[in-house]
């Protein structure tokens, strides 16, 4: 089993009557990019400062690359490297005058780092431009790379891409996926669905102040796979029928009366009345599996929510 870098346990804040971030319980693995998802409002930010310290939990634990007390916790987050909310750099210095301040602050010795940071998040040529002139996506790129100087072990970004034009979007993807290989483990919240599905191993989704699941990328598009659930009276002898007089092999069973079959071969109508022809009952048929933001959709809808 992979090592855990984070883990919370039941971590709750509240504001007022509010609970922003409730009964969380939430792992991320050595080498996991994490998406955590969720609607704006949804908790995301909390979390990400209950983790990062910035902000203290009214109840529940955190667990941080195997720190527990809170001198501990203080100490591993050193080897952490975050964007939260909008970047705190100062408006009147420049690029390189921020990130060298930075450096300076956190005993850097590295010189070069900064010029090799400004590169890296594509600012190389902005250097000497005052951070309060930057557009919010050139903010974004600084704070990413203000994120990445001390070499973090743990990465944490919250809505990294925002404000990002389609080219700085595709740029930070390739950035991620980089870090990725090279051993970063990588928390990443966001909205944009189809961005965190492009470079996420593991997702854990959040509405509402609640974790309502954590899934593997396999174990999401298994879920998001096109399929035909039904229900029968013998799932069994309907496997027989359909692998036997049906020809089709692509389905699972999943109870003694349900059954769910990725094969498409057959339309809805047909397959049912293929069984029935067969000798098997079918009360119940419903297609599942879309794309992400449509199982995302379905998973926040009030009729549906679970804890995980």
């Amino acid at each position: 089993m992979s090592e855990i870098i984070l883990k919370t346990t039941g971590l709750t804040k509240t504001y007022g009557q509010q609970h922003a971030v409730n009964q969380v319980n939430m792992t991320v693995h050595r080498g996991d990019v994490y998406g955590l998802v969720g609607q704006n409002g949804a908790g995301k930010t909390t979390l990400i400062r209950l983790v990062t310290g910035l902000t203290l939990p009214n109840s529940g634990e955190i667990e941080l690359m195997g720190a527990h007390t809170a001198s501990d916790l203080q100490h591993v987050r050193s080897r952490l490297g975050s964007i939260v909310e909008s970047p705190a750099l100062y408006p009147n210095l420049t690029a390189t005058q921020n990130l060298e301040t930075y450096r300076l602050q956190r005993g850097i010795l590295e010189r070069d780092c900064v010029a090799r940071m400004l590169a890296l998040v594509g600012l190389a040529g902005a250097g000497k431009k005052r951070f309060k002139d930057f557009s919010l996506g050139m903010k974004q790129r600084l704070g990413l790379g203000l994120a990445l100087m001390s070499n973090p072990d743990f990465l944490i970004l919250d809505e990294p891409i925002n404000g990002l034009d389609p080219t700085g979007i595709v740029e930070i993807r390739d950035l991620i996926k980089r870090l990725s290989s090279e051993g970063v483990t990588i928390l990443i919240s966001s909205h944009i669905l189809t961005e965190l599905a492009q470079v996420s191993t593991r997702y854990g989704f959040i509405h509402e102040g609640k974790l309502l699941l954590e899934v593997t990328d396999r174990e999401l598009a298994e879920r998001c796979r096109r399929a035909s659930h039904i229900t029968v009276d013998d799932a069994a002898h309907a496997a027989t029928v359909l692998e036997g007089q049906l020809g089709l092999r692509d389905f699972k069973v999943v109870s003694a009366t349900e059954i769910r079959i990725y094969d498409q071969a057959l339309q809805p109508a047909e397959l049912a009345r293929a069984l029935f022809e067969h000798g098997i009952f079918v009360s119940g048929l419903q297609q599942l599996g879309d794309n992400l933001e449509e199982f995302f959709t379905e998973l926040i809808d009030p009729r549906n929510h679970q804890v995980a």
